[in-house]
């Protein structure tokens, strides 16, 4: 087979990157004179786009090529592939332009508004990196994580470092690191609780921060987080 399970393990959280990775595999090598030899690799695409539209990962707008007992027409299989990647390319084209439009807004917003984002004293910066080191350092050298897991949580460690400044636009990208962590901690126990605590400290840390833009009175804590209250039991 020629999709590993690494890509395949991608689709659940990247469905439009990976898509267009699949269907690059017959893009990239396929031609109107290899199609008969490179049938097994498109009916392995062609059935792998299917399972993720079923699955609610694609959403497109496209007639299924017709399989049967094991065979497929190579034409309409490497039309339906290419049909599959021209969609997902514009999708992924259009995410990108719009990822750029808000970075510009964010940025012009923030230098032309002194009340715009999140203010980090020096001191909350210095804190907050070295959290993030904690966290690297653990996500790296455990083994109670899958390679893909690694991969993703380094991934969400670099974005949180990439806006850590003395003026942030969102604290989005902490909160949901911080969410993924609870996440790590249920999966991995006991090992967990020094990668849990830093996480912890890194969410109190945006906490205050996003309190004091707010006016609640300092040294507030969540309302529904707090420490000492023991979630109900289930019936």
């Amino acid at each position: 087979m020629e999709i590993s399970d690494e890509l395949l393990e991608r689709f659940p959280d990247a469905p439009l990157a990976t898509a267009f990775e699949v269907c690059q595999m017959v893009t990239s090598r396929v031609s109107s004179n290899t199609l008969a030899r490179h049938e097994g690799l498109m009916l392995e695409v062609v059935l792998c786009l299917f399972t993720a539209e079923d699955a609610g990962l694609l959403t497109y707008d496209l007639t299924r090529p017709i399989i049967q007992d094991g065979k497929i027409s190579t034409g309409e299989a490497y039309n339906y592939i290419a049909g599959v990647q021209r969609h997902v390319e514009g999708i992924i084209a259009k995410e990108a332009a719009l990822d750029l439009q808000r970075s510009l807004e964010a940025r012009f917003a923030k230098a032309m508004n002194a009340d715009y984002g999140y203010e980090l004293t020096d001191g909350d910066v210095k804190e907050a990196q070295q959290l993030i080191d904690e966290l690297r350092k653990f996500i790296q050298s455990t083994p109670d994580i899958s390679d893909d897991h690694r991969r993703r949580l380094l991934e969400r460690l670099e974005a949180v470092q990439s806006e850590l400044h003395k003026k942030m636009s969102s604290l989005d990208r902490i909160y949901c690191l911080t969410i993924e962590a609870s996440i790590v901690a249920g999966k991995v126990g006991e090992n967990a609780k020094p990668f849990l605590s830093a996480a912890k400290a890194l969410f109190q840390l945006a906490w205050r921060t996003h309190a004091h833009k707010e006016g609640l009175p300092s040294g507030a804590l969540p309302p529904l987080l707090g420490n000492d209250i023991e979630p109900p039991a289930l019936d």
